[in-house]
């Protein structure tokens, strides 16, 4: 899609989009250093747009992986399941906070990495929350949510849900963006006491 193209549909719904324009190569190549995408069974992406970092998930990911796609504006589903046929991606019409619910049904007990260009500062508070703790409760244990923003509004938040956060800076996307690398805390199953 041309930059023209995204920004007409940028002002068409500017809460759902986000951006003026879309992801750069170097944002979405600095994103996948903190996912070791050759060893993932399962990978979530929100908000994959026109699919710039949906197609780089694809590319490292191995034939029997997938990849779950949550996309609301469905001139972007659309785009997306005409643009990229790969057997490997599931594209969900839907809001990313009925992720467990797709999980289940494709038959996956939990998601490796979860990418997300959501724009969390537009969202509803409600919806922002229940998204993030779907997130987390989705990984798997040790997997990872690994999202970008355009500030560090989210991070108090990021904090409260996930723990472990790194934050780190990518000046090369327009507009420079932050990206939040939040891994998930290992729990270990109780053992029970013999009495």
């Amino acid at each position: 899609m041309s930059r023209t193209g995204f920004l007409l549909r940028f002002l068409k719904n500017p809460k759902q989009i986000g951006s003026v324009t879309p992801s750069s190569r170097w944002l979405c190549r600095r994103l996948l250093t903190y996912a070791d995408l050759a060893h993932a069974k399962c990978v979530v992406e929100f908000g994959p747009g026109t699919a710039c970092l949906t197609q780089m998930i694809l590319d490292r990911l191995s034939l029997s992986a997938s990849l779950v796609a949550f996309e609301v504006n469905y001139e972007f589903v659309h785009d997306l399941r005409k643009k990229i046929p790969h057997s490997g991606l599931l594209v969900v019409h839907d809001s990313a906070e009925k992720l467990e619910k797709y999980l289940k049904a494709y038959g996956h007990s939990g998601a490796d990495y979860i990418f997300s260009g959501l724009p969390f500062t537009t969202l509803p508070p409600r919806i922002r929350v229940r998204i993030l703790r779907a997130a987390n409760r989705a990984l798997k244990n040790g997997g990872k949510f690994i999202a970008y923003q355009y500030s560090l509004y989210l991070l108090r938040l990021l904090r409260v849900i996930f723990g472990d956060v790194r934050v780190v800076f990518e000046p090369r996307n327009i507009p420079p963006a932050f990206c939040f690398i939040c891994s998930k805390r290992i729990t270990r199953k109780k053992r029970k006491v013999k009495r």
